[in-house]
Formats: structure tokens, C-alpha cells, sequence
């Protein structure tokens, strides 16, 4: 009987404890909870907005051989990255340089000689890229 009304008194604390910390967070608590993005709001983050930019089938590859070579020719460009058509390097180009992300360099010769580097927004990107990189080769299905 005595353990019995001990346990009755300890549940009754806890549900008087429970009951007023519940009333003093709600206070602080809004009634309806917004999540953090409403709809449709996606798009106006950065990680949209980054995404916008490095999407593409082979941008981020792009990005990757002018890292590891700094400054590279559309044809060099071509023999590495051999799986890409000659039309899509040079759309894929045209978007990065357009985005500012990519500089080009065109020499008035004959022939004509084209070299791309990244520019310093582009190098910005280098940690995600290494990050990613970093991630396939610990986490590789062998």
C-alpha cells in the first residue's frame, strides 16, 4: 500500500510537471507549425540556385578536367572527356562561361586556338567538387 501511493504521487508530479512545461513552451510556440520552406519555395534557395549552375550532364565533369589541368583546348578537352559529342562540349562551354564560371581565351590565329581555365568563381566551387569526390571513393560499391 505504502509503494502504491509513493507511485500514484510520483505519476502525479510528473503529469503536473509535464502539463505546465507543455503551457509555457506553447507560448513560445506558434499554434499552426510553418515548416521552413513553404511550397514552391525551393527554387529560391541557394542550393537551387547552385544546382542551376552545375547542372548538366557533363558540367561538372568540365569543371573537374580544368581543375586537375588548369588550362585546357576544346580539342584536349575532347580526348578526355571521349564520351562527349563535339556539339555538347561546346553547348556545355558556352553555359559554364555564361554562368562565369569558366573563362575563355581565344587566340587570332590561324587555326584558331581556344583555351579554357576556371575563373575564381569557378574555382570556388573546387571544395564541393572534392567533396564529391572524396565521398565516391569512400563510399564505391566495389
Amino acid at each position: 500500500m505504502k509503494y502504491l501511493l509513493r507511485l500514484l504521487i510520483y505519476c502525479a508530479i510528473v503529469f503536473v510537471t509535464f502539463t505546465v512545461v507543455s503551457v509555457v513552451l506553447l507560448r513560445f510556440v506558434p499554434v499552426s507549425f510553418t515548416p521552413i520552406l513553404e511550397a514552391g519555395d525551393l527554387e529560391k534557395t541557394g542550393f537551387a540556385y547552385t544546382l542551376s549552375l552545375i547542372n548538366g550532364k557533363y558540367k561538372m565533369t568540365i569543371l573537374y578536367c580544368l581543375m586537375e589541368f588548369e588550362v585546357v583546348r576544346f580539342n584536349e578537352m575532347k580526348k578526355r572527356i571521349n564520351v562527349i559529342s563535339f556539339k555538347t562540349l561546346s553547348a556545355m562551354l558556352k553555359e559554364l562561361e555564361a554562368d562565369g564560371l569558366i573563362h575563355r581565351k581565344e587566340f587570332p590565329q590561324i587555326p584558331p586556338k581556344v583555351e579554357y581555365s576556371l575563373t575564381e568563381r569557378g574555382k570556388s566551387l573546387m571544395p564541393l567538387l572534392d567533396s564529391l569526390c572524396e565521398w565516391g571513393t569512400a563510399n564505391r560499391v566495389a
